[in-house]
């Protein structure tokens, strides 16, 4: 015969931070909610950047500047294509890349071109799903 053992009256830590979480007032819910997502985000960034490669890391820094500008000179140009992230702010990173390819219009504050993007969804995908054979482009 198998037995049933009910344990209602304990609460995990897991659970007790969940119930904590859901008090409060939608406010704080919020930026409860943004906080833990933005940990969540920074931690998904480090883990992607030591789980790979220097030319990972190369291509993963310079993605948000390619789409934020979206120039003939640089590299990945799609025409008429949007660009522009709200409130970007180049990195050093990206600014010695444009050095390099001696781009010096886009580090002036006025590089925007005439269609700004309107929003970007990106849709995370676990390497683990990709084939050996994936190519990053």
């Amino acid at each position: 015969m198998k037995t049933l053992t009910l344990t209602a009256n304990k609460i995990t830590a897991v659970e007790g931070a969940a119930i904590g979480a859901n008090q409060g007032s939608f406010a704080q819910k919020l930026n409860s909610t943004k906080a833990r997502i933005d940990q969540l985000n920074a931690y998904r960034i480090e883990r992607a950047i030591n789980a790979n490669n220097h030319h990972f890391m190369h291509v993963f820094s310079l993605i948000p500047l390619l789409i934020h500008l979206n120039h003939p000179v640089l590299p990945a140009y799609v025409e008429n294509a949007p660009q522009g992230i709200w409130h970007f702010q180049l990195s050093d990173y990206q600014k010695q890349f444009l050095v390099s390819y001696r781009f010096d219009e886009a580090i002036s504050a006025d590089h925007l071109g005439p269609h700004p993007a309107l929003m970007l969804f990106i849709r995370w995908v676990a390497p683990v799903l990709l084939p050996k054979q994936a190519v990053l482009i």
